[in-house]
């Protein structure tokens, strides 16, 4: 049954034969398969304990090897037939749709990670909608300041302190910050390490001013001695973390009265961030209750006993699993990335053998050699002129050259022989000009604010509107060329097929 399709293959879609497209194709998707419910069960959380995928080093390396293999058994059956070298009459866009056979199977084959991410995501996105992972965490980033959270710094005071090194009357005055001895909230005057100055906790998810605006509404809560939303808070964070299964042995009125204290809320404990009865209890813990000050080398001092409550509450669990679920919903934008990536190793990947496949072995290693020495020249010269964009502007420049000396060996119709080289360096650098004139513009419109601005110290030019957009469209740009390029080789590959016709002699 086999050998009968093989043939039927081979008489009916020659190409389709030859790139062994179809088993690949099919073994191809099973992987995907494979690894696609891999993740999905990786993906489960036990939310009584802190999520941690089960998937490690060793199961990607097994699946890499394995890709490996079929790779080369394919590249060998690949290879026995080139219609090429055989002169065997081709259509005009046969290369191109053996090319992008070849890209897909590479693709296929390289994205499994991206299956077993999407898994993992499908299933931890499983537990809750986004809008409700978004509640929660609202809820455990808010009560964070009535368990252990860190504190607001205080103020600067301008009139006692030295910001550099400075003499005044004849007498050297180093450097020293002196902060405030309170903090002022709503018109009233709070000790540093009260209570009200401290802070939600950061799931890296909103930005900081949704935080900002959180911390605030709270701040006003206990400003206006409203004791009744505190309340609602703690009931609300308590529902949260016994749905989670977790035990804790606090409850709302206990834990009101361990830490509110109206109106200066001063007198207060701090709730256990887990039982400490665990094992891993003191190797968890981060001081929320001393943070840096606005100079790295130097703390603010802090009057804090820091009593503990007998009451806990496993806010380490809760918080590293509901990140876990707020990161499922940015994870596949952010694969997003590595997918282009790949994208672009298959791109190259595939040009590879395919320049194998259209010239020869020799020629194409005495590209590769050509290569390494037009890239030792480049840096040498780059090095020595202590010009950082001299790189670049002579690999444009060589790319150009290398293409504009192709489509003359065509239409001249030159020594086949000596321009396989030629071919082959086209082929493998083509894709490259896009990107590196977009760099190149962006190197040069950067030094022009540096000129531009250079009277200003410390000038950002990163805050500049248009090399910010030039900066965040970067992702963008590398999309755009993809698709440029494989337009470009679809044009690139018609005149490939007229270079074979030229002939050897």
């Amino acid at each position: 049954m086999l050998s009968n399709l093989q043939k039927n293959i081979l008489l009916k879609y020659p190409l389709l034969w030859n790139t062994k497209f179809i088993p690949m194709a099919a073994l191809g998707i099973l992987l995907h398969i494979f690894c696609f419910f891999t993740g999905y069960f990786d993906g489960t959380i036990d939310f009584t304990k802190k999520y941690d995928s089960l998937l490690e080093a060793p199961f990607f390396i097994i699946i890499t090897l394995i890709i490996i293999v079929v790779f080369i058994v394919w590249l060998i059956q690949y290879f026995k037939n080139n219609a090429f070298k055989s002169f065997y009459p081709k259509s005009k866009n046969a290369l191109f749709y053996e090319w992008l056979q070849i890209f897909i199977i590479v693709v296929v084959f390289s994205t499994f990670y991206v299956s077993v991410l999407v898994g993992q995501t499908l299933k931890k996105r499983s537990y809750f909608s986004e809008d409700e992972v978004k509640r929660r965490v609202e809820i455990l980033s808010k009560a964070d300041m009535f368990i252990n959270g860190s504190f607001e710094s205080p103020e600067i005071d301008s009139t006692k302190s030295v910001f550099t090194d400075t003499t005044i009357n004849g007498q050297i005055q180093y450097r020293k910050i002196v902060y405030k001895e309170y903090v002022k909230y709503f018109g009233k005057q709070y000790e540093p390490t009260a209570l009200i100055n401290r802070k939600v906790f950061n799931f890296k998810y909103d930005d900081r001013a949704k935080d900002s605006l959180n911390t605030l509404a709270i701040r006003k809560w206990l400003s206006n001695n409203n004791q009744t939303e505190v309340k609602k808070l703690m009931s609300e964070y308590l529902a949260i973390h016994n749905d989670a299964k977790l035990y804790t042995n606090i409850t709302v009125e206990k834990w009101f009265k361990e830490v509110y204290d109206y109106p200066n809320f001063k007198k207060y404990k701090i709730i256990n961030y887990a039982n400490p009865n665990t094992k891993d209890y003191d190797s968890t813990y981060v001081d929320y209750n001393d943070y840096e000050s606005a100079s790295p080398d130097e703390y603010y001092e802090f009057k804090n006993d820091g009593v503990y409550s007998d009451y806990f509450v496993e806010k380490n669990i809760l918080n590293h699993n509901y990140l876990i679920l707020l990161n499922s919903y940015a994870s596949i934008w952010e694969a997003l990335e590595f997918t282009i990536g790949i994208l672009y190793f298959a791109f190259g990947f595939s040009l590879l053998l395919l320049s194998f496949k259209v010239t020869s072995g020799k020629s194409w290693l005495i590209a590769i050699v050509v290569t390494v020495l037009l890239n030792i020249v480049f840096g040498l010269i780059s090095t020595i002129g202590r010009e950082e964009l001299t790189y670049l502007y002579l690999s444009v420049l060589t790319i150009i050259g290398i293409l504009l000396t192709l489509i003359n060996l065509i239409v001249s119709k030159t020594n086949i022989r000596f321009s396989k080289v030629v071919v082959n360096l086209a082929l493998w650098f083509f894709s490259a000009i896009l990107p590196i004139i977009y760099f190149i513009y962006m190197e040069h419109y950067k030094n022009k604010l540096m000129n531009q601005y250079a009277s200003i110290e410390n000038y950002d030019y990163y805050l500049d509107p248009f090399y910010k957009f030039l900066n965040d469209n970067i992702f963008n740009m590398f999309i755009i060329n993809l698709i440029v390029c494989i337009i470009a080789l679809f044009f690139f590959s018609r005149g490939i097929r007229t270079w074979k016709g030229i002939p050897e002699e």
